[in-house]
C-alpha cells in the first residue's frame, strides 16, 4: 500500500498542485491508516473493505483524536481510494462536527434558567413545560414544535416522550420533575391557549397557532437573560447540555446515542471526548493545587 500512497502524494503534488501542508497531512494520514491495516494483516489495497475503513474512523474517534483531525483524514481516505474501479471509501462517513459557538450550560446554568418561568400566567406554564421537555429529552427543536398530543405517553406509571420522524421515532422517558410542568401546562393552560379543537399541537404561541424556531428561540433569549446567564445560547444549547450532563452523571453513551436520535456514533462519541479532556483539565489543576 505504501507504493500507491507515494504514487497518490506526487498525484497531489504535480496534477493537483495541492498545497505543501496539505500533501504533508495527507500522506501522514494515509500512512496511519496505512499501519492500522498491516497490524490487521491487509497490505494489499485491493483487500481492504468499506468496514474496515468505517472502523479504522471509529478508532481515530475514540481514541481522542480532534473532529476536524478525522475529517480531514476521512478526506485523504475517500480522494485516495477514489481512482479505484471497486472503490471501499465511497460511503465512508466523516464524524459531524459539534460547532464550538453552541456552548454547555453548568448545571448550576441550567437550574437558573429552568426556574425562570415563575408565576401563575399561561404563558409562564408553558414556557416552564417547554424548556423542562427541551432540556430533558435532549430532541432537535424542530421535534419539540412538532410535537402532538399523542406523543406524551405513560407506560406502567412511567412517562415518556415520543419525537423523531415516522421512519426513525424514538420514546424518550420524562424525568418527574418534568412531567409535573408538562402535565400542570396541558391540564391547566393549554385548552385556555388553544381554541381550536382540531389543533393536535402540544406547544402554541400565545394565540393558539403552531409555535414557530424562532418563538422559541426568544423565549431561550429572555429567561436567560433574566438568569444572568451571558453565554449566548441557542436551543440546541440545550440539547448539547442534556448529553454533557448525562454522561457526567454516568449514563451509558449507547443510551445518550439513542435518546438523541443520532444515526452516527461518531457525533454521540464527542460529547465523550469533551468530557474526558474536561476531566483532565480538573485532575492537572488539582495537583497543581
Amino acid at each position: 500500500m505504501n507504493q500507491h500512497i507515494e504514487s497518490y502524494i506526487t498525484y497531489l503534488q504535480e496534477t493537483k498542485h495541492a498545497s505543501l501542508n496539505t500533501q504533508m497531512a495527507y500522506e501522514r494520514d494515509l500512512r496511519k491508516l496505512s499501519a492500522y491495516l498491516e497490524e490487521r494483516g491487509i497490505t494489499d489495497i485491493h483487500q481492504v473493505t468499506p468496514e474496515q475503513l468505517q472502523e479504522y474512523i471509529s478508532y481515530l474517534i475514540e481514541s481522542g483524536m480532534a473532529t476536524s483531525s478525522v475529517a480531514r483524514s476521512t478526506a485523504a481516505i475517500k480522494t485516495f481510494f477514489g481512482s479505484q474501479e471497486e472503490n471501499p471509501a465511497i460511503h465512508l462517513k466523516a464524524p459531524k462536527i459539534i460547532h464550538s459557538d453552541l456552548s454547555v450550560l453548568t448545571s448550576e446554568e441550567i437550574s437558573r434558567l429552568l426556574n425562570q418561568p415563575a408565576g401563575n400566567s399561561s404563558k409562564s406554564k408553558r414556557d416552564k413545560a417547554m424548556l423542562e421537555v427541551m432540556y430533558s429529552t435532549g430532541m432537535h427543536v424542530s421535534e419539540l414544535i412538532s410535537l402532538h398530543m399523542e406523543d406524551v405517553r405513560e407506560e406502567n406509571a412511567n412517562h415518556y416522550i415520543c419525537c423523531g420522524t415516522e421512519e426513525k421515532k424514538r420514546q424518550i422517558p420524562l424525568p418527574e420533575h418534568t412531567w409535573q410542568a408538562l402535565e400542570q401546562y396541558m391540564t391547566e393552560v393549554r385548552s385556555t391557549i388553544v381554541e381550536d379543537e382540531n389543533c393536535t399541537y402540544l406547544f402554541t404561541n400565545i394565540n393558539g397557532q403552531p409555535m414557530s424556531r424562532q418563538g422559541f428561540w426568544k423565549i431561550i433569549k429572555h429567561y436567560s437573560s433574566k438568569a444572568g446567564i451571558e453565554k449566548d445560547i441557542t436551543p440546541n444549547t440545550l440539547r448539547h447540555s442534556f448529553a454533557f450532563h448525562q454522561l457526567q452523571g454516568g449514563m451509558d453513551v449507547i443510551e445518550v446515542h439513542k435518546r438523541l436520535g443520532h444515526t452516527d456514533m461518531s457525533v454521540t462519541q464527542q460529547y465523550v471526548n469533551r468530557l474526558k479532556k474536561l476531566q483532565e483539565q480538573q485532575e492537572t489543576a488539582q495537583k497543581q493545587e
